[in-house]
């Protein structure tokens, strides 16, 4: 989920600049043999806490829905969790993929449940979810198509703004 253009305090420009500086300074800790590193800017950190904490509000619905999506759907849900990606672990994406923008990084919020009734469950939980959200992004890892690791699950990205 990401929040809405409009709700940014700062343009997307800044935003992906301030990512990029994070970035580089991540890839230079690498190769810095003598620590003497200077750190990012105040205003690259103050602009990375701003996007991050931009997410809360939209997670705290999105989880909300997906909690009574699954009350309705699931016999005994395992649990619905959120949680927000930490400042390094952002800064870690963004050295992991160099052409990503920071404004464009949609996992910075996000919420799971886990559901023991199995692919039905699922099925029918991303159905109400279908109905009652703007999809932007879904990625299936099914039984037929697991991740390489085994890892089974739906991601889905919706639009907050539309439920």
């Amino acid at each position: 989920m990401s929040p809405s253009p409009s709700e940014f305090s700062a343009s997307k420009g800044a935003i992906d600049r301030a990512g990029d500086e994070m970035r580089e300074w991540w890839d230079m800790l690498a190769v810095d043999s003598d620590g003497e590193l200077e750190p990012p800017s105040p205003a690259a950190l103050e602009l990375l806490v701003d996007f991050r904490a931009e997410f809360q509000a939209p997670m705290k619905k999105v989880t909300v829905g997906l909690r009574q999506f699954v009350s309705r759907e699931c016999a005994t849900p395992i649990t619905v969790g959120q949680r927000l990606k930490r400042g390094p672990q952002i800064v870690y994406k963004l050295s992991r993929h160099p052409g990503m923008r920071l404004s464009r990084m949609q996992d910075v919020g996000g919420c799971r449940a886990i559901l023991q009734g199995g692919a039905d469950e699922v099925r029918r939980v991303a159905e109400r979810i279908e109905r009652n959200w703007t999809i932007k992004h879904s990625k299936h890892y099914t039984l037929e198509a697991p991740a390489p690791s085994g890892y089974r699950a739906l991601h889905v990205v919706v639009d907050e703004t539309s439920g």
